[in-house]
């Protein structure tokens, strides 16, 4: 039997070590475009040097040894091929599998204001590229804006406050992570990064952005007229999950991501996902569970 996992996240690695509990001697694969496993949850840990790259690890050091693992890393999957039972990588390279678990998770979602594509200083935080971005940019940057005040958000104010630069956080609710906390509950958190002389817009949105000759932001324009002036803009307001290479390959995909049930099984037999590739489990616990669940079905 040999397994294949796309997706160095929590829920791949996971997957991974319930697969070996289970089963001691197949064959597993594990794809990721990225090159370290890390933690998105603490990137802003990273970003105010609270803590190495190596800290972010989640994983035991030696995780690719230590679970017989053959680990094709720093490339991305680019097509699947179910009816071969093949994954393509991106430098060509076709790798067969008996089963195959999808753990891709999702990017940050750049939102159809004006300018903001375009723009050569706009970025996520999502990966930890994102945030090497943002620490070389802080150091020639001060004024930061945030679209966003989720969770996403609060961790990108919470890491940029801390390294001497000014942060605007724009939000289209009326306070504060407005998913999680009432406005009562909020105005603790608000009252705290004001304090840091974060400064916070709610109840609108980024209507514009207003670009100069190379393309990049010096000032954003609100829905209410406002104009705030700004030389970064990090977009932490949603994500859309990693699918873009199941295009023609069958796998049934929905409006949020990939479609799988609560035994992880997609539209395919032989491949299962988990995690926020799915669209509907972005919390950290959530995709670890997903993972295991997927990976102990899969292998029987």
């Amino acid at each position: 039997m040999r397994y294949v996992v796309i997706g160095a996240s929590a829920a791949g690695i996971n997957g991974i070590r319930e697969l070996r509990k289970i089963d001691k001697e197949s064959e597993i694969i594990l794809i990721s475009k990225d090159s370290k496993m890390y933690s998105r949850c603490i990137l802003h840990h990273y970003l105010r040097d609270e803590r190495t790259v190596e800290e972010l690890n989640f994983a035991e050091e030696n995780f690719a040894e230590l679970y017989n693992v053959n680990w094709i890393k720093g490339k991305a999957v680019t097509a699947v091929k179910p009816e071969e039972k093949k994954v393509i990588v991106e430098d060509g390279t076709e790798v067969a599998y008996d089963k195959l678990l999808i753990t891709t998770g999702s990017h940050t979602y750049i939102p159809p204001v004006k300018n903001l594509k375009e723009a050569k200083n706009v970025i996520g935080f999502r990966n930890l590229e994102d945030i090497e971005v943002l620490k070389e940019a802080a150091k020639t940057r001060k004024n930061f804006l945030i679209m966003g005040a989720g969770l996403v958000g609060l961790d990108c104010v919470s890491g940029l406050s801390d390294i001497g630069v000014h942060v605007s956080i724009v939000e289209m609710e009326g306070w504060m992570l407005p998913k999680q906390l009432d406005e009562r509950a909020a105005k603790t958190y608000q009252d705290a990064f004001g304090a840091l002389g974060v400064d916070q817009y709610y109840n609108v949105g980024v209507s514009e952005a207003v670009l100069n000759e190379k393309d990049e932001v010096v000032s954003v324009i609100l829905t209410d007229g406002t104009e705030i002036a700004c030389d970064y803009v990090v977009v932490t307001a949603g994500v859309r999950s990693n699918v873009e290479f199941l295009e023609g390959s069958g796998i049934e995909v929905g409006k949020f991501g990939l479609i799988f049930d609560e035994a992880g099984k997609t539209s395919d037999d032989n491949i299962y996902g988990a995690g926020d590739v799915s669209g509907l489990s972005p919390i950290w616990p959530a995709a670890v569970k997903e993972g295991i669940v997927a990976a102990s079905n899969m292998a029987g």
